[in-house]
């Protein structure tokens, strides 16, 4: 009898499995929804039948970029998984979104699911065309989701839209959020919490209930606490995200909350990431403050007669960009003296020092002995760089810094064109690529080209104090060339 039972039972277990893995998609939101049943023997069973469910993630429609990031995902194990949802939310035009919502909606993995939502809600594109296409994307792929990823992305568009209205609901998701994180960590995480949390509190302050928001950006501030590895490049990674979405307060907390960690590795890079940001938004006295200290922190790690190296970049080269920060501030205050003096002091600590560099070769009225050793100097500098972006040209850092050089200086100007439209190419949702891009194009005289890729930069980053002050430098000069064409009637 037994063995009939369970001959019988298997059987029907195997059809209904083999129904369920050929419906895929279409079978999976009703199995998960079950999943959630009050009644225990349900739910379970639902569970257990999820597991069946194999997913074919690539469909016919998506472009060889993504079906090559999807084709073994199943097989992956989670960190890989991991790895592959930021890829997709890295492809050109947001061609990974469409798989992006299907991750959201079908990966196994709850905690996936939602970090491939957050990855999307990272995804908001600057101008409005771009902002549109994401809705109409997010809508038509995410359907009728009961998942909590895919509720979070439907709120927010709603949020959008009607802040008044929808903040109300999103703080309700957030919160629930949060309670999950303190009952069931394993179906969530810090990071996620805490991104959740910038977003309620952007909206409290757009809507200028300014006390509400900062007792919320501190909430998620304060998630993950400590000086663990793990959870300072979680709060490195948070202020990256803030920053480049113009939220420069939080993203300063999130950098000296680093820097009171008291790990020096970490706390150099952040006053550097902070420096940057300073720098960037004409603050250069807090700039090279912030630089400052992180010398000061270096130099405590090793003796002297060496040249401690963190992230890449030694005590030296550290203080030759501070020291190019102070000869900003003086540029700025109209002390020529000082900024020339700041400026030597930054090629004296690092000869290659690029911004360092181009401020000099910009000097006017400079002895015929200055231009010519800083003139070495551009070439001996954009002759490393050369290297290092290869030949096929293939480090897309590289190709970007030789082109800033020599584009802004002196040497091959084709060879600079070439070289940024590569690093473009290789990386086309950086807004600092296409900043050197229209440079380069302005440095040749092609000012409609300039104008034209600096507001793509602008739109690419949209909170760059730099950009946006280059790109009126550029639509300046381009309407003059413009007028000075003009035939005289």
């Amino acid at each position: 009898t037994r063995d009939f039972e369970l001959a019988g039972g298997y059987e029907y277990e195997i059809r209904i499995n083999a129904t369920l893995a050929a419906m895929g998609f279409d079978a999976y939101d009703a199995v998960e929804a079950a999943t959630r049943h009050q009644d225990f023997e349900i739910a379970a069973r639902a569970r257990y039948l999820l597991s069946f469910i194999r997913m074919h993630w690539t469909m016919q429609s998506d472009p060889d970029a993504v079906r090559e990031l999807l084709a073994d995902y199943e097989f992956r194990g989670i960190d890989e998984r991991l790895s592959r949802i930021r890829a997709l939310a890295r492809l050109e035009n947001v061609a990974g979104l469409p798989a992006l919502c299907r991750l959201v909606r079908f990966e196994k993995s709850e905690l996936l699911s939602k970090h491939a939502a957050i990855e999307a809600l990272n995804l908001e594109p600057a101008d409005e065309n771009g902002r549109a296409l994401l809705a109409e994307t997010l809508r038509n792929h995410l359907g009728s989701s009961p998942r909590p990823a895919a509720q979070w992305l439907l709120a927010y568009l709603d949020l959008r839209n009607d802040p008044d209205a929808a903040r109300a609901a999103w703080a309700a998701l957030v919160e629930s959020e949060q309670s999950l994180l303190q009952k069931s960590p394993g179906h969530t995480s810090p990071q996620i919490v805490a991104t959740l949390l910038y977003h309620l509190a952007e909206v409290q302050a757009k809507q200028g209930v300014d006390e509400l928001a900062e007792t919320t950006a501190r909430q998620a501030r304060q998630l993950s606490p400590g000086n663990h590895p793990e959870q300072l490049l979680m709060h490195l990674q948070m202020a990256g995200a803030l920053q480049r979405r113009g939220l420069f307060r939080w993203a300063e907390a999130e950098y000296r909350q680093i820097i009171e960690a008291g790990v020096p590795e970490f706390a150099v890079v952040s006053q550097r990431y902070l420096a940057e940001m300073w720098h960037d938004q004409s603050n250069d006295a807090a700039a090279a403050e912030s630089l400052r200290d992180a010398v000061a922190i270096m130099e405590k790690l090793q003796p002297k007669t060496q040249d401690v190296e963190i992230a890449g970049q030694s005590a030296k080269q550290t203080r030759a960009r501070m020291y190019y920060f102070e000869s900003c501030r003086w540029e700025e205050q109209g002390d020529r003296a000082k900024q020339i003096d700041h400026l030597e002091k930054a090629l004296k600590d690092d000869p290659a020092e690029i911004d360092a560099l181009i401020a000099c070769w910009r000097l006017p009225e400079q002895s015929q002995e200055f231009r010519q050793k800083i003139g070495d100097l551009i070439d001996r500098a954009a002759s490393e760089l050369r290297q290092q972006a290869g030949d096929p040209p293939e480090d897309a850092n590289a190709c970007n810094q030789y082109a800033w050089l020599v584009g802004n200086t002196k040497g091959d100007s084709d060879d600079a064109l070439s070289l940024s439209l590569k690093s473009v190419e290789m990386n086309p949702t950086s807004g600092a690529f296409h900043d050197t891009l229209a440079h380069v194009y302005f440095g040749r005289g092609d000012y409609e080209k300039a104008v034209k890729t600096q507001t793509r930069a602008a739109e690419l980053d949209p909170h760059s104090g730099l950009i946006r002050k280059q790109l009126e430098v550029f639509q300046a000069a381009l309407k003059k060339q413009q007028a000075e064409a003009k035939p005289r009637g």
